[in-house]
């Protein structure tokens, strides 16, 4: 929704998921072998600190704690809240974003199973979902339509405009979780080989 506010064509929408999808590609293959000639858990923190300064390490951890998962558990939350009180509107957004975030909270800290559980059902139903809108769009009668995927004039000029721009923020925020890995990698058996494959394959 926040995509088509600023793009009109096809093209452009598939090709800021082709855009954001190579850049968090890239950085999947970058961790990959940062972490493979670095096999320490801590992430940016452990990183930063061992290629630049430990005070530059302690500064990023900082910020990826504070912005990088605070943020974007901030914005599922919200997005939660308020899809849920668009069919319920007598529920609290707030209370919503909130229970939610203490829900999984709880799930994850209550053991490993349990959280890994939790995460594969939801992934799974996220991927059903997309299947079912997928399915929905194969079975629509293509004469009430006019969409094409196909480049014109307008569509190249959506590549290079701001609203691709901003909607390439949101796409972010939906490949949110490609370098998860890497705060684990201490963990992981065979880091050198497992470490790029679970980051490149979970991207």
């Amino acid at each position: 929704g926040f995509q088509v506010e600023y793009l009109d064509s096809p093209f452009a929408l598939l090709m800021l998921w082709a855009v954001g999808g190579g850049i968090s590609l890239c950085g999947a293959l970058t961790y990959g072998e940062l972490g493979a000639a670095l096999p320490r858990s801590g992430g940016e923190y452990h990183l930063i600190s061992e290629l630049y300064h430990p005070a530059l390490g302690f500064i990023a951890g900082w910020i990826s704690a504070t912005l990088g998962f605070a943020g974007p558990t901030a914005l599922a939350a919200i997005a939660f809240g308020d899809y849920t009180t668009a069919v319920f509107p007598s529920l609290s957004s707030t209370h919503l974003a909130a229970g939610i975030v203490l829900l999984c909270s709880a799930i994850h800290a209550t053991s490993i199973t349990w959280g890994s559980w939790f995460q594969n059902a939801f992934t799974a139903l996220k991927v059903l979902l997309i299947l079912v809108f997928v399915g929905a769009a194969v079975q629509a009668d293509p004469t009430t339509h006019s969409i094409t995927v196909v480049p014109d004039g307008d569509a190249l000029k959506e590549l290079v405009s701001p609203g691709f721009a901003v909607s390439l923020v949101f796409v972010s925020y939906a490949y949110a979780g490609w370098n998860a890995a890497i705060y684990i990698v201490g963990e992981i058996r065979a880091p050198q080989r497992n470490l790029p494959l679970s980051l490149v394959l979970g991207t």
